[in-house]
């Protein structure tokens, strides 16, 4: 293109490209901006099995420490715990629209989808998504799965690109080789109980993908300037 200098801007699994350019061509850079960037050194999956407790108990602290939040939706912690061990004996059905095409399909809420649900809410950029946490919790116990099937419905949305292939590429090459898949496993080992069985088959589906997807021996890299 005839280019000297370029910007560079990568999102989520994106990043690493613009890292591994970076790396290899800094003297074409003018500018690298990342949005929710993962390290190349990184092992996403392990990371999650570090995070995942931590980004859901940081959204009850928050509620414990507010005042308002604190009296209408009290004690989160046991009400989460209670309620993932109530929804895996005893599943609901969630009727969810699909915002993309308008569908709406039937979900089993279980307590493993339910953590996958609060993960990704407690650790999303949105606050206003952040702080609806507590009462898709107390709503869900009460019997009212509707605000929990809002959820859903934008956590489909909101997970979409790291189903892409090009982030499943990433996710099976770089994330969940052999010692990849061996240093997530020895997070989950370091998990609380509660996350145990939702980490454990979500690696195990995970590996699963990847074992059809195929991993690349030797995944090319950006050659280097000379």
């Amino acid at each position: 293109m005839g280019l000297e200098k370029v910007n560079v801007q990568g999102i989520g699994t994106g990043s690493r490209i613009a890292e591994m350019w970076a790396q290899n061509h800094p003297d074409s850079i003018r500018t690298v901006t990342m949005i929710s960037p993962i390290p190349l050194a990184d092992n996403l999956y392990a990371d999650q099995a570090r995070s995942v407790d931590r980004s859901i108990q940081a959204v009850f602290k928050d509620c414990a420490a507010d005042k308002n939040c604190s009296k209408a939706y009290p004690n989160l912690d046991k009400v989460f715990s209670q309620l993932v061990e109530d929804l895996n004996a005893h599943p609901l059905s969630v009727n969810v629209n699909y915002i993309t095409d308008g569908a709406q399909y039937a979900m089993r809420l279980n307590g493993d989808r339910l953590i996958d649900l609060a993960y990704v809410v407690a650790a999303s950029t949105d606050p206003d998504w952040i702080s609806y946490l507590p009462q898709i919790l107390f709503e869900t116990k009460a019997g009212n799965t509707a605000p929990a099937a809002e959820a859903f419905s934008r956590y489909i949305d909101y997970t979409r690109p790291f189903g892409t292939p090009f982030a499943q590429g990433i996710f099976c090459d770089e994330l969940l080789s052999q010692a990849g898949k061996e240093a997530a496993q020895a997070e989950i080992d370091k998990a609380p109980s509660l996350y145990n069985a939702y980490l454990k088959n979500g690696l195990a589906i995970n590996s699963s993908i990847c074992a059809i997807w195929g991993e690349r021996v030797n995944r090319p890299e950006i050659p280097k300037s000379n």
